[in-house]
């Protein structure tokens, strides 16, 4: 999707917004509107915390800093796009997600004396 047609879609109302993408995938995939279980957005650039904004890596950081922004410190634990393999895409922010509530229920069942117990 290109950048004006993103924000065509942000301003629009949800059920107008929800109107137009299954519009979109019906024309690709038809029968994707007899489908439909649920339907969600989010306008990450109508987010006041978010802004629509995204990490910026420059050449060798791609490597090295999302494992460092991953670290937990204590107990607070980071995830988010740029936190993953795929930095800038909604599928590294959900890997990044599953990687934390790992870290979590780690934790959370340590044994004594620090040794971990793989839960799944």
């Amino acid at each position: 999707m290109r950048r004006a047609e993103a924000r065509r879609l942000a301003e629009l109302s949800d059920e107008a917004r929800q109107q137009a993408v299954l519009d979109y995938l019906e024309a690709a995939e038809p029968g994707t509107r007899r489908s439909l279980i649920a339907f969600a957005s989010k306008c990450w650039s109508s987010d006041p915390f978010q802004g629509g904004a995204y990490a910026y890596f420059k050449v060798g950081q791609m490597t090295t800093l999302p494992s460092v922004l991953a670290r937990p410190e204590g107990r607070l634990h980071f995830a988010g796009d740029h936190t993953s393999h795929r930095p800038g895409f909604m599928h590294g922010a959900l890997a990044a997600a599953e990687r934390v509530v790992e870290e979590i229920v780690l934790a959370d069942h340590a044994a004594p004396g620090g040794a971990r117990v793989r839960v799944k």
